[in-house]
């Protein structure tokens, strides 16, 4: 009896070491997973952004060419009034 209790305590423990095996490496891969859904999350906030910012430069660029037209444009009628 006491052989059978001293086997079943050899295997008792090593089924916790198994578990505790088994749990520290769920917990790293947990762990990474995490991370790239951080790394994901952060990149798709930067796209974002990105878009957000070609956006605006499109705006700035297009009123930019709009204040050198009208520029030219009174340029041109004040070259037109001096001939006059």
């Amino acid at each position: 009896m006491k052989s059978r209790r001293k086997k079943n305590l050899k295997a008792n423990v090593r089924v916790v070491e198994i578990f505790a095996s088994h749990r520290n490496a769920w917990q790293v891969e947990e762990k990474r997973l995490l991370q790239q859904i951080d790394a994901a999350t952060e990149m798709a906030s930067l796209r974002s952004k990105i878009e957000e910012l070609q956006r605006e430069k499109l705006e700035s660029d297009k009123r930019v060419q709009e204040l050198e037209d009208m520029i030219r444009f009174m340029l041109r009628r004040g070259c037109e009034s001096e001939v006059e």
